[in-house]
């Protein structure tokens, strides 16, 4: 099975969009040449970048979340889009620790996700 990469996840979207690199690169405001280093897997865009990126390559929530997540794995585990929130909320510190100390099986995660989608 295939492992998708930031770069080729970057690199597949613009493509299916039918947008050049080049042309991507004038959207986002940024050299082609470094756009060509993220799609190869030689760089990370900034954080700063990632909302242009979401708007240029017309995301889904999904993929939204598809590429917070590889950012957060070329930056060893800081997800962009979670650091902020767990800064701000102690509960959610406190939940994370609680879960990390009792390891909580993927079973209960799933119990909790459910939970918050239904409202509580």
């Amino acid at each position: 099975m295939d492992t998708i990469t930031l770069g080729s996840f970057i690199r597949e979207r613009r493509e299916r969009l039918g947008k050049t690199l080049r042309g991507l690169a004038a959207e986002l405001e940024i050299a082609a040449p470094y756009l060509h280093d993220i799609e190869k897997g030689n760089r990370t865009p900034s954080e700063k970048l990632l909302p242009a990126f979401i708007k240029c390559l017309q995301l889904s929530q999904e993929e939204v979340n598809t590429l917070y997540d590889l950012v957060g794995g070329r930056r060893q585990g800081v997800y962009p889009d979670l650091t902020a929130y767990i800064r701000q909320s102690d509960l959610a510190r406190v939940a994370l620790r609680k879960a990390r100390d009792c390891n909580i099986p993927d079973t209960m995660w799933i119990k909790i996700i459910e939970s918050i989608d239904n409202g509580g």
